[in-house]
């Protein structure tokens, strides 16, 4: 028998003989149990049950005031709930009286005279199945409670997780619709823009025609700085109607078989008067390898345009634009370079450089030299076709745009035409 469980456990004698309650007392203090209690009146019984739980209880059969079925009767309920055994001592060997005392809830029974070694052998196991039972019983209370005490920590922080999902949600609904009202509203504005600027452009023109008799000098030099400056804001709004286009994803996409490397050739010779009026050498670069891939030609075309005169204006006359095209992997990629010998861009400017809508930048003197949205607009083409881009640049040292596009856009977010 396990000694520190005899030693623990609780036991309660009932019976109305002093001698035998005595006589029991002093067995189990010798086997080492060190809480034993006793009454010889069965009327208390149960409060003592309550009280003190014991994890056996010795109960006399044959007592004159209440015998031992009725007080049996009056603890089993109690008996059951605080875990007690409960044994009969009878002196009544009777099969009878034993199937009794069991049906109505014994656990054992001990007959009177007993020895004193097959007493304490039912008394400690029946304290020991008690005990264990009881310390099952905690435990499964304290894991049943450390499991309610972490589901209420979840569903805490579930429920937090929960209302911080609807509060972004909300947020980005009510993001989603100022952007919208924003840019419909200087979508709007962009349209009643472009409409006075024709007027002025073509005025212009006109009067630098002298259509309708000669100008003075200086008017004359003021209708082209007019007519150029007209252009420039009508170049400004349309690149940003079609930046705006391109970003709300309204832009369609004609999917077809392009040829790079014509495309390329055809940007270059585009684009070669204006690097010779600069004195920009214009050079192209065609990998071996470089095949057609499935893309839009135009998209892929205004991508090339752009990058290709933005590095034009921005490189001093002697310098050099490079646009270098070949495969990439195998897995029928493409990768295209425009690099240039110009000014280059600190890398904290950088951010700006690729905000939304870009800046208009100014030569020396003074004339804009780009409209600043040629960049983010290749960016959001690439974008649309499923591509990447790049860029690497260093101050006096130039700039170098990298873009990779797929064989085949995996999933367009604007319409697909395919050809």
């Amino acid at each position: 028998m396990n000694g520190d469980i005899i030693g623990s456990s609780r036991v309660l004698v009932i019976d109305d003989d002093p001698t035998s309650i005595e006589l029991v007392k002093r067995l189990l203090t010798r086997a080492g149990f060190e809480s034993i209690e006793s009454t010889s009146e069965p009327a208390i019984a149960l409060s003592l049950l309550r009280q003190i739980k014991p994890h056996v209880v010795l109960l006399d059969l044959h007592m004159p005031q209440l015998d031992g079925f009725g007080v049996l009767d009056l603890l089993r309920d109690e008996a059951q709930r605080v875990g007690s055994s409960i044994i009969m001592l009878t002196g009544d060997v009777g099969q009878d009286v034993q199937v009794e005392a069991l049906k109505r809830g014994a656990s054992d029974f001990v007959t009177k005279p007993f020895a004193g070694s097959v007493l304490v052998a039912r008394v400690a196991g029946a304290a020991e199945m008690r005990e264990l039972q009881r310390r099952l019983r905690d435990h499964n209370d304290r894991l049943q409670d450390a499991v309610a005490a972490r589901t209420q920590r979840l569903q805490a922080a579930l429920d937090v997780l929960t209302r911080a999902e609807g509060e972004l949600k909300r947020s980005l609904a009510r993001s989603e619709a100022e952007s919208h009202t924003r840019a419909d509203v200087v979508a709007r504005l962009a349209h009643e823009l472009r409409t006075p600027l024709s007027a002025v452009c073509g005025f212009s023109e006109v009067m630098r025609g002298e259509r309708f008799g000669p100008l003075a000098p200086r008017y004359l030099d003021y209708a082209g700085d007019i007519h150029a400056a007209a252009l420039h804001a009508l170049e400004v709004i349309n690149s940003f109607l079609d930046l705006a286009k391109a970003q709300a994803g309204e832009e369609a996409l004609s999917i077809a078989r392009v040829d790079v490397a014509g495309v390329i050739e055809e940007s270059v010779r585009l684009l070669s008067p204006q690097a010779e009026a600069g004195g920009v050498q214009l050079k192209v670069t065609i990998r071996p390898g470089l095949g057609e891939i499935e893309t839009d030609r135009t998209k892929l075309l205004q991508i090339v345009l752009n990058l290709t005169s933005n590095a034009v204006k921005f490189t001093p006359s002697g310098g050099t634009v490079t646009v270098e095209a070949g495969p990439d992997g195998d897995d029928g990629a493409v990768i295209v370079v425009v690099r240039d010998t110009g000014i280059g861009i600190d890398a904290k400017d950088m951010d700006e450089v690729m905000r939304p809508f870009g800046q208009v930048s100014h030569a020396q003197d003074g004339r804009p030299k780009g409209t600043g949205l040629g960049l983010p607009l290749s960016r959001q083409y690439v974008d649309l076709l499923g591509g990447t881009m790049s860029i690497v640049s260093r101050p006096g040292e130039g700039t170098a745009v990298t873009v990779r596009l797929p064989s085949r856009p995996a999933a367009a977010t604007s319409p697909v035409i395919a050809k």
